[in-house]
């Protein structure tokens, strides 16, 4: 049987592991959970139009989150600046996150 666009969407969110309140990722690495918004740390490097966050936030609604945003080690956001405003417009207090290890 062939995947449906439901197969495509990342693991519900109640699959996700919780997050622990320090996480250490290995060089090049990464690990998928959920993360508190509160701790997610937004730098100045993202951008500043965020376009339609109403319309994002109610296809998170309807269809779940794609994929998960991106976050360091520390909890600095990567990439989803997007996705994670429309997670607090939706009131959510956890976030689905791709925690990526330092390049270093």
């Amino acid at each position: 049987m062939g995947a449906t666009a439901q197969d495509a969407v990342y693991p519900l969110e109640a699959e996700l592991p919780t997050s622990v309140p320090e996480v250490h990722v290995p060089k090049r690495e990464q690990v998928r959970c959920t993360r508190s918004i509160s701790e997610i740390k937004v730098g100045t490097r993202h951008r500043r139009d965020l376009g339609d966050i109403d319309k994002l936030a109610s296809s998170i609604r309807d269809i779940g989150l794609l994929h998960p945003i991106v976050i360091s080690s520390d909890g600095q956001l990567i990439a989803g600046l997007r996705r994670l405003e429309a997670y607090k417009l939706l009131g959510r207090a956890e976030i689905p996150v791709t925690i990526w290890g330092s390049s270093e």
